[in-house]
């Protein structure tokens, strides 16, 4: 067993922070509006049986820049192993860390890697596991980290942790500026406990002007009480402020507990020059400079699909409601939607749409429509879309942009001939392998295909399908052939979807089914082998008579 995911973790600015109390524990009580952007680290998470099951497994982090403390205490690996010894697992995990967010920065720079860290371990082991419960775990090592697991943009009250969704930031630009000197979180707050008093910000204003998309309103009333402590200590932190509210900036506070600036422009040109006058002063010597944009809710998804796709998708459907009901299907979960960034969840839900048949092959994605209704720059977007050009599921022209990839002869042979030798393969192997528990789950399978095809919903007879054959898969016992299937899975998925849109062909499906399950559970490979090459071959030959029709 060996499973990869990689995942953005994406950095927080606080556009409002204040300090309500002290809890009897010693942690502060506070009311923050917090506030992702889209400067993150990447992580890459690998998962294997353990060279020494006794053990529980190894936890190995290699971080090629150096700048992330090494060891079991650094935040990743505590929260890998808070996760397997909550959970029981027993696993070897490997994380490979780009590090591009600065760290004691104030923006949250490993409280994120943390949370990608809970979140990657979920989703390759315990895909179970809730967004809420990670959190309810998660705030045990660190207050920020359930914040970054919900991300966007939120009301944090408690000690951080409770977390009301909020209306996502108006578009805008960020210019971050990470002066060389640091500030400890600590300190900073024990020199705020011996102030008999100072202002709070207008925390309620600032949810005021993001429902109502006021981005002026909200920068004007953008205050961190901890800038008190640590804006005295360190000088340059008010004069990096004032320089780039000279320089036209709608708001310019400091993020956390320091030392970094955040710096709000209207447009990205703005926040470029700016930034780049800045980089010419003294000033910025030691510095680290970003421009960045906030990363906005997920709900934003569903009206970015249907803002880009539906002028299309009106010549083929009947009206906007029609379509409209295709997207939440594609949606990602809440759950996931909270935990994955924004470009992964464009892309999965694109991804859905085009394998599923819902977007037609030579359809037009809009890089710059997706990238101006999400409020993210167009970066993330043109990634999402590059992935799904390299998984063959879109194609990019120089001039004509990306289009939903079309079918072609060459590639049905291909991935059909793959796909016969290893169904052929699998009902052999599934024929003289299968447990009785396997058996009474094969049959299980086959029924419920069968009942599925009278209700006529594609998508839950495809789901049956797909379960059917996973069944005869796995009692064929055989890793590696697992390994090469589950490589095929999603593009045999969108051949198989092209096949049963036509319920002429239900009736065949139905008897190609029970032939297969008859012989696999009597034991007779031949035959299994056999009815396995005519399923698909029957199916190869229909969707290659489809696309000879379209090309005439």
């Amino acid at each position: 067993m060996i499973k990869t995911v990689t995942r953005d973790a994406f950095a927080k600015i606080n556009l409002g922070l204040d300090v309500t109390g002290l809890r009897e524990d010693g942690y502060h009580l506070l009311r923050m509006i917090m506030q992702q952007i889209d400067l993150h680290d990447t992580l890459t998470f690998t998962v294997k049986e353990p060279a020494d099951p006794g053990s529980g497994g190894a936890i190995v982090l290699c971080d090629e820049s150096g700048l992330t403390p090494a060891g079991g205490d650094n935040l990743i690996c505590r929260a890998v192993r808070m996760m397997k010894e909550t959970y029981d697992l027993c696993a070897d995990v490997e994380i490979r860390l780009t590090k591009r967010i600065p760290m004691a920065a104030g923006l949250a720079g490993g409280s994120t890697d943390a949370a990608a860290a809970f979140c990657a371990v979920r989703d390759l082991l315990l895909p179970e596991v809730t967004d809420r419960e990670l959190m309810q775990l998660a705030v045990k090592l660190g207050a920020d980290i359930p914040y970054c697991i919900a991300g966007g943009t939120r009301l944090a009250e408690g000690i951080g942790e409770i977390l009301t969704p909020l209306p996502p930031m108006p578009e805008c630009a960020i210019v971050l500026v990470k002066p060389e000197a640091g500030a400890s979180t600590a300190q900073v707050y024990r020199a705020l406990d011996a102030l008999e008093s100072y202002p709070h910000p207008d925390i309620d204003g600032q949810i005021e002007a993001l429902a109502a998309g006021d981005l002026g309103g909200l920068a004007r009333r953008c205050e961190n009480v901890l800038e008190i402590i640590t804006g005295g200590s360190l000088p340059i932190i008010g004069r990096i402020e004032d320089y780039f509210i000279n320089a036209g900036a709608r708001a310019s506070r400091m993020s956390g507990s320091g030392p970094t600036v955040y710096s709000i422009f209207e447009t990205e040109q703005m926040a470029e020059v700016a930034r780049g006058a800045f980089l010419q002063t003294e000033m910025a010597a030691g510095c680290r400079t970003f421009v960045c944009r906030p990363v906005r809710g997920y709900c934003a998804v569903q009206e970015l699909l249907m803002e880009v796709l539906m002028p299309e998708q009106k010549k083929r459907r009947s009206s906007e409601k029609e379509f409209l009901a295709v997207i939440p299907d594609a949606m990602p979960t809440l759950d996931d939607q909270q935990s994955i960034p924004l470009r992964e969840t464009a892309f999965l839900t694109l991804r859905k749409l085009i394998l599923t048949g819902k977007l037609h092959p030579g359809e037009r994605l809009t890089e710059v429509r997706l990238g101006k209704i999400l409020g993210t720059s167009r970066t993330p977007i043109r990634e999402a879309i590059r992935k799904l050009e390299l998984e063959g599921l879109v194609a990019i022209t120089p001039g004509s942009g990306a289009r939903v990839a079309r079918i072609t002869e060459e590639d049905l042979q291909d991935v059909m001939e793959v796909r016969s030798a290893l169904d052929q393969l699998c009902a052999s192997l599934a024929s003289q392998r299968i447990t009785e528990e396997e058996k009474k789950e094969l049959i299980r399978s086959r029924d419920a295909f069968e009942a599925s095809t009278r209700f006529g919903d594609q998508q839950e007879i495809a789901e049956n399908d797909v379960h059917f054959h996973d069944v005869i898969a796995a009692a064929a016992r055989n890793r590696r052939l697992d390994q090469v299937m589950t490589g095929l899975a999603d593009t045999i998925y969108r051949f198989r979807y092209e096949y049963i849109r036509d319920d002429l062909h239900y009736e065949e499906l139905i008897e190609e089914h029970r032939v297969i399950c008859q012989a696999v559970l009597e034991g007779d490979s031949e035959t299994a082998s056999r009815a396995a090459r005519d399923h698909i071959d029957r199916q190869r030959d229909y969707i290659l008579s489809q696309i000879r029709k379209m090309q005439q």
